[in-house]
């Protein structure tokens, strides 16, 4: 994703973005990136596709 300066959306910041605070589920995890990257882009034009995986580890041996 590209914000309105041309800048990419990096892994360097999805990183800060998910370093800030534990989320309670994947689902929860997801939304907060989507949010930020649509703020990020700032109602510029989608230049591509966005897809988005999540898994959460519930400690049992099984993944939500």
């Amino acid at each position: 994703a590209l914000s309105p300066a041309g800048e990419m959306y990096q892994k360097s910041r999805l990183e800060q973005l998910l370093s800030q605070s534990p989320l309670p589920s994947a689902d929860k995890m997801i939304d907060k990136v989507h949010t930020n990257l649509l703020a990020f882009m700032d109602n510029e034009i989608q230049s591509d596709d966005i897809t988005m995986l999540a898994a959460q580890w519930l400690g049992d041996g099984s993944l939500q």
